[in-house]
């Protein structure tokens, strides 16, 4: 159930500001779910750039120890 903020309805018992504010709610939880969903992602990306540096780092590593072992022969 939609509950608007005590505002302007009270004052003036019209059905056209109810129903605005009543809007003006949806609007605003809306809002804060792709607040949400964007957060949610950033944070999803951040990982997975994390996983990847680990990973490219890994493999900088092998192929060193590769060079290196070649070199020596």
């Amino acid at each position: 159930m939609l509950h608007p903020s005590p505002g302007l309805s009270r004052l003036t018992d019209s059905w056209k500001v109810y129903f605005l504010e009543c809007l003006q709610s949806v609007i605003l939880r809306n809002g804060m779910r792709h607040l949400e969903a964007a957060r949610w992602h950033k944070d999803l990306v951040l990982k997975r750039e994390k996983q990847a540096d680990h990973i490219g780092m890994s493999a900088a590593a092998v192929l060193a120890r590769a060079k290196d072992g070649n070199d020596e022969t």
